[in-house]
């Protein structure tokens, strides 16, 4: 769905080359240009983070048949996120914070440690992660409403979590569809209900973004 900043062979030298880019900008083309280029880059983080959930998912039901995907996943995510931090891009606002440093340890805590947990906390575990580099966007994005648009703000900022909810869903119902015995399960009852409720609140905050076909590109 959204474009992968950063392949698998790439790495700080992208980030170098926005650098250059947005030096060159005007002030307001630069804080649009760097707006998007740090949601494009938290979008892409996000999508390796859920590829990553779907694999490990799956390696603990049994499919070993996954394992190298999920390596080769796990792997990806980890040059992203270096990548992310390199200083040369002019996003240190984003990236170089206290909040940014628990996300890194999480995934260092996680990526050495999922194979020990059980599906439903590794489930839930990595999209609190998800949801915690959602959660960055929001206060850089807002001081740049002037030069990006109330819209764009808001769609950069509010969208964003509520894929991820609509994709814990997803999850959740599958995995409800391949055990039916899950609906005894408590607690995977009620994560369910819980990203159901967050799914349904935030659609309902931003329908009216739904109908405006003035949005354009965020670029």
């Amino acid at each position: 769905m959204f474009r992968n900043p950063f392949s698998a062979d790439t790495g700080a030298p992208a980030t170098a080359v926005l650098g250059e880019t947005l030096r060159a900008c005007g002030p307001g083309a630069r804080r649009r240009r760097r707006i998007t280029h740090a949601a494009l880059i938290v979008l892409g983080l996000m999508r390796d983070f859920q590829q990553h959930r779907g694999l490990s998912c799956a390696v603990l039901s049994g499919r070993r048949d996954f394992r190298d995907d999920c390596e080769a996943v796990g792997e990806k995510l980890q040059r992203s996120l270096v990548a992310a931090s390199d200083p040369t891009a002019g996003l240190q606002a984003l990236f170089g914070g206290l909040r940014w440093q628990q996300i890194l340890a999480g995934w260092e805590s996680l990526r050495h440690g999922w194979r020990g947990l059980d599906f439903h906390t590794n489930l839930t575990v990595h999209s609190a992660l998800v949801l915690d580099l959602l959660g960055m966007l929001c206060p850089v994005a807002a001081p740049c409403r002037e030069a990006v648009g109330e819209r764009q703000i808001r769609v950069i900022s509010e969208w964003p979590p509520m894929l991820e909810h609509l994709g814990m869903l997803r999850a959740l119902g599958l995995q409800l569809i391949a055990e039916p015995a899950g609906f005894d399960d408590a607690r995977l009852r009620g994560t369910f209900k819980t990203h159901l409720h967050e799914a349904r609140s935030t659609l309902a905050a931003t329908a009216d973004l739904l109908d405006d076909a003035s949005l354009g590109c965020l670029s």
